[in-house]
């Protein structure tokens, strides 16, 4: 008979291996793995033994969160968040484990360090992301898009007042000149 519902599951050396839910025998539903030394190695989403949906990495040592975010069968993939020393450090889309897309370096401060925004080959549309720290009264400046032309009046026509913005993504189309809020 193979395993259903919850259980857990250990090591030789008595520590827990996973605790959660099993299906058919395999982890799958919400769970916990732990590392030989009793860490948490990841906390969350489980489809069938692999780490998929959200959830969070632990660090083998500390035992402090070094990541945070979506999986998809076992590789980091989606939006995540990297934390070293408990202080984000990356925050952004993931593909394949890897940096890929838009994404955010913060200085050790937690002042951003770096924005990335990469365009879509296939269309005219750029996706933007605006830290509600650029946003002023005056304008809209990002610094590493220079002065966003038509962006004030994007706010006017949607009725969106620019005092209650968080941080917010958009989309422009180059082609049009438009901006879509995301």
């Amino acid at each position: 008979n193979l395993p259903n519902g919850q259980g857990i599951n250990y090591y030789d050396n008595g520590k827990i291996v996973y605790e959660g839910n099993y299906q058919n025998g395999f982890e799958h539903g919400y769970g916990t793995f732990y590392f030989h030394n009793g860490n948490k190695e990841y906390e969350g989403n489980v489809f069938y033994g692999k780490k998929h949906g959200s959830g969070t990495l632990f660090c083998i040592f500390s035992g402090e969160k070094i990541y945070e975010g979506d999986f998809k069968f076992g590789v980091k993939e989606g939006y995540g968040i990297l934390f070293e020393n408990n202080i984000k450090k990356y925050s952004g889309l993931f593909q394949n484990n890897n940096f890929h897309g838009f994404g955010i370096l913060f200085h050790k401060n937690g002042n951003i360090k770096y924005f990335e925004i990469k365009k879509k080959e296939k269309d005219s549309f750029q996706n933007i992301y605006i830290p509600k720290t650029s946003i002023t009264q005056k304008s809209i400046f990002p610094t590493h898009l220079g002065k966003m032309k038509g962006i004030k009046k994007f706010f006017k026509q949607n009725n969106i007042d620019i005092n209650n913005i968080s941080d917010s993504y958009l989309k422009f189309d180059r082609l049009n000149k438009n901006y879509y809020l995301m």
